[in-house]
């Protein structure tokens, strides 16, 4: 309930920036999806953008015209909603695609986790913040932080190895190449 009132309050100042952080946390599923309803109805009625902050990738597939996949406080790909979940470039992007269920995936195809934790954000790393976790780091990746670049007409990635990407979307799907283990 009380985040029905926040939310009606923030909006009756018809802002020309609604900022949503977890606008549907903690609430059942009929709830998060009548209470985002109405978010979009009163942003179309009194024209204003919506930035959403959220975790629910369906909640972003569903609802947004553009998405940017974030990982330790840095942006690692940006694009329209279609293109980033439809074609990602962004290993971690690839690994959220494999962690996320989908009524079209197979039953013979398993959910696949990330391994590992994050990096510290208290005292974050001068190299790709996904290092550590990514099945296609090298050398480089350990080194220097990526800078994101456009790799196609407003999609943008930080990743060092954008040229590998065919080869990263091919193996990303396969359990082993995020568990090392599974290939003893």
């Amino acid at each position: 309930m009380k985040q029905r009132v926040n939310i009606a309050l923030a909006l009756a100042l018809n802002p020309s920036l609604i900022i949503a952080d977890e606008p549907t946390t903690a609430l059942d599923v009929m709830v998060q999806d009548q209470i985002f309803h109405r978010i979009l109805e009163i942003q179309k009625k009194i024209h204003s953008s919506l930035l959403l902050i959220t975790h629910d990738i369906s909640l972003v597939a569903e609802n947004c015209h553009k998405v940017a996949v974030m990982y330790a406080g840095k942006f690692m790909e940006y694009s329209e909603v279609d293109r980033v979940f439809g074609e990602p470039f962004h290993p971690y992007t690839l690994g959220l695609k494999n962690a996320f269920p989908s009524i079209s995936r197979s039953k013979d195809r398993p959910l696949i986790s990330i391994p590992k934790n994050p990096p510290s954000l208290f005292d974050p790393p001068d190299q790709c913040r996904f290092y550590s976790r990514c099945p296609f780091s090298t050398s480089l990746c350990g080194e220097e932080e990526p800078m994101i670049r456009e790799v196609a007409d407003g999609h943008y990635v930080a990743c060092h190895h954008v040229d590998r990407v065919e080869e990263m979307r091919e193996k990303a799907v396969r359990e082993e190449i995020w568990d090392p283990s599974l290939n003893q």
